[in-house]
């Protein structure tokens, strides 16, 4: 395998490393949590290369099974060999195309190898089939704020902190959106609530101390 196919996740832009620097998850079929593993610039070596092996040979046996094949992918993902991960997520969901794991885990891997738009359609999708999808509003809405499109971002959130309202920084996040749109008083319920689920979030208490003293 090329030296290309292992990108690090140390050349992802700095907002992808801030707000995906959270656990990453697999969402699995019966909608539970499977945490996973963190980005860091490191490459992953003997324990997702020995899944790789594993996994793979089970693959063999069972071409059709597709949390084996969920899984694969994100060994592969693990061991930062992100092209391989996506080809296994695309495999995925031409058998389940609603899959949340894959469409979210190919949406992250796409974005960190810089093929944003690509990675943006994949986020998209999984917050159309799971809505309230945390960790993928994290990565399309730090797009988004790069972008400033704070309209959009706005919309994308409203329906996400609809269904988790103790996504705090989802709730600044939102905030930010609001505040930037001139809706202070939206922007500041947003802040405020935010910090009943964490008092100590330095977006919230920033944004909160901008407003109160703007006339």
């Amino acid at each position: 395998m090329g030296e290309e196919e292992h990108t690090s996740a140390s050349a992802a832009p700095a907002w992808l490393v801030v707000l995906v620097a959270v656990l990453l998850v697999a969402v699995v079929g019966t909608g539970a949590f499977v945490v996973r593993t963190i980005i860091s610039g490191d490459r992953y070596t003997s324990p997702a290369e020995r899944d790789i092996k594993e996994l793979s040979d089970a693959l063999k046996q069972n071409p059709d099974d597709v949390q084996t094949r969920l899984a694969l992918a994100y060994a592969y993902q693990r061991a930062g060999r992100f092209n391989e991960a996506i080809s296994e997520y695309d495999r995925v969901l031409a058998i389940t195309p609603d899959e949340p794991a894959a469409l979210y885990n190919k949406g992250v891997s796409l974005v960190v190898l810089g093929r944003y738009e690509e990675g943006e359609e994949s986020l998209r999708r999984t917050l159309e089939v799971r809505p309230g999808h945390a960790l993928a509003a994290k990565v399309l809405g730090g797009r988004l704020m790069e972008r400033k499109e704070w309209a959009e971002l706005a919309e994308m959130l409203l329906p996400v902190v609809e269904a988790d309202e103790k996504a705090a920084d989802l709730q600044a996040m939102l905030g930010r959106a609001y505040e930037e749109l001139g809706e202070r008083q939206q922007a500041l319920e947003r802040y405020r609530l935010a910090l009943v689920y964490d008092s100590d979030l330095p977006e919230a208490l920033e944004g909160v101390r901008r407003l109160e003293v703007t006339p």
